[in-house]
Order: C-alpha cells, then sequence, then structure tokens
C-alpha cells in the first residue's frame, strides 16, 4: 500500500481502552487514517453501510454479536465484501478457528494481545483500492468448497447427522435402556419415535403414550433409522429458497429410496434396517454440498442461481 493511500479504519470494540489503544496503534502507522471507532456490532455494521472502511478490526465478543457473525454481516455488503478484517478473539479452538477463517480473514489474533504483535501484523497487510466497486466475494465458491472438503475429510457432513449415523452403526452395541436414556430429552424425536409405534404396521392394540412403550415395538435399529430420518431432514432445512427447494428433494428422494431398500430386503431376506439406512444416505453428498453452499452464502458469498 502507498504511503499516500491510507486506510479507512473501522474499529469495533467494546472495551474504551483496548479501542483507544488500536486507535493510537493506526494512526501511528497511517497519520491521516480516518478511523471510526463502535462499541457495538449493529453500530459497526451501520457505519459500514454508510461508508466501507479499507480495513476492520474487531473484537470476536461485542455484546449484540459475536466476532464472527460481524464478518458475515460485513461481508454481505456489496461495497464491503473486500474490506480487510482482523479479528481478535479470546479463544482459539481449531473449530472456531476455522470458522473465521472461512470468511477471508486478512489475520485472527487471539488475547491477551500484545499491540506491537497486532502493530506487526497490520505493517504487512494489503488493502483493496480505495473506491473500486467490488463485485466479486472474497474467496471464489470453488475455493471456499475445496477448503471445507479439506478441513471435513470429503464433502461436510453435519454434526448431528454423523451423530446419528455413528448410533446406527452401534445400535447392536445398545439396548432399550439406552436409547430411552439417549433420546427421552428430545422432544421432537421422542414425538416421532411414539408416533411411528403407533401406525398401522407397528399398532399392537393399546396406543403408545409414551418413548418407554414405543421403544420396544420399534426395537433399537428401527428405532435409530427414524431418528437418523429425522436429522437428516433437519438438515434440509436451509436459509436460502432456491437450495431449500433442493434440499427438500434430495431428502424426498432418499426416503424413497430408503422404503424400496427395505421392501427389496425383506423380499430377499436380508436385513431389512441395513438397508433402509443405506437408501436414506445414497444422496447424503448432494445434501452435504447444498448445506456448504448455503455457509458460502451465510459468509457473503453470491451464488448466481436461478428460480428455477
Amino acid at each position: 500500500m502507498a504511503r499516500s493511500d491510507f486506510p479507512s479504519v473501522l474499529i469495533a470494540h467494546s472495551d474504551h481502552a483496548a479501542s483507544a489503544a488500536v486507535q493510537s496503534l493506526v494512526v501511528a502507522l497511517w497519520p491521516s487514517a480516518h478511523v471510526r471507532i463502535c462499541n457495538s456490532g449493529g453500530a459497526a455494521v451501520e457505519a459500514s453501510h454508510l461508508s466501507a472502511p479499507t480495513l476492520a478490526v474487531l473484537s470476536a465478543s461485542l455484546a449484540d454479536m459475536s466476532g464472527i457473525e460481524l464478518v458475515r454481516e460485513l461481508r454481505r455488503a456489496p461495497a464491503a465484501r473486500l474490506v480487510t478484517c482482523v479479528l481478535v478473539d479470546a479463544e482459539a479452538d481449531a473449530a472456531r478457528v476455522r470458522e473465521a477463517m472461512r470468511l477471508g480473514l486478512a489475520a485472527y489474533l487471539t488475547r491477551p494481545l500484545s499491540i506491537d504483535v497486532l502493530g506487526q501484523r497490520l505493517k504487512k497487510l494489503t488493502f483493496a483500492h480505495p473506491g473500486v466497486p467490488i463485485d466479486e466475494p472474497v474467496i471464489d465458491v470453488s475455493d471456499y468448497l475445496e477448503r471445507i472438503k479439506n478441513e471435513n475429510e470429503g464433502a461436510p457432513l453435519l454434526g448431528d447427522v454423523q451423530t446419528a449415523l455413528t448410533q446406527c452403526v452401534r445400535a447392536a452395541d445398545l439396548d432399550l435402556a439406552d436409547l430411552e436414556m439417549l433420546f427421552g430429552r428430545e422432544p421432537q424425536i421422542t414425538a416421532r419415535l411414539i408416533s411411528a409405534a403407533n401406525s398401522a404396521a407397528q399398532f399392537q392394540g393399546m396406543p403408545c403414550l409414551s418413548l418407554a412403550q414405543a421403544l420396544p415395538r420399534l426395537g433399537v435399529r428401527r428405532a435409530f433409522n427414524l431418528v437418523l430420518s429425522l436429522t437428516i431432514q433437519r438438515t434440509a432445512l436451509l436459509a436460502d429458497p432456491r437450495l431449500a427447494k433442493s434440499a427438500q428433494a434430495t431428502t424426498e428422494a432418499a426416503q424413497h429410496a430408503a422404503t424400496i431398500a427395505s421392501w427389496l430386503a425383506q423380499k430377499l431376506k436380508l436385513n431389512r434396517e441395513a438397508c433402509y439406512t443405506a437408501g436414506l444416505l445414497q444422496n447424503i453428498g448432494e445434501l452435504a454440498l447444498l448445506r456448504a453452499l448455503q455457509g458460502w452464502l451465510d459468509d457473503g458469498g453470491v451464488l448466481p442461481l436461478t428460480e428455477n
């Protein structure tokens, strides 16, 4: 960055002393820099919409939103998509760092923060040229998907689905008492299992009124498959209507495949529940991709999709 191109700097921090220290550092580096200080995420977003900064130094723990949420909000404004962002966080576990770095941060620093360390990082930064319209997101969507794939050893699988699938695999090691403890605190799962136990295929006289009554009728493996099915349906609840439509079609196709697989297994005298599980998972990769694309949108990216 040329010495004549002084940046416009946004500082978002709830601690006034910390904000003042960062401001002093910025002014020492760029004496003519225009500095705006905000003590909340909402104020920072409003300020960036009025005039996009070239550099944002953000605290990860503001009163009204996290630093990661704030970066996402900044990225959603077309003029601010290439703002150079530095995030200062009190925590640095691997999952948190990965989530933050997907946003195209210039630096992710942890507290207690040395002003000298921050100064060294700021000196190395480069900035988008001021006044140039930004039409592209921070990173290309293909780069984003590649990062996601590398971080997750393949297509990203929602944590809840991974857990449900692991439970299905371990079904033989668990009994009905284990299931009651596992699912008893999940009202939606409990309702789903009781409903299934009272269905025409399972009904045996008196209706089930509790999870303890429903589980013996369903059996361990069937109960886990119902939970897996419900979990996959949850993953289809995406915010973008175009992606949600595709996700819904994907889950319906998976449910249909699972039903057909179970029917064929019965005819061929195979393990029905194992085949049902395979049917549910036959297009899980497509659903994982749709969730990754939703993550891209949440991080401020743009998808050139049509409604059809």
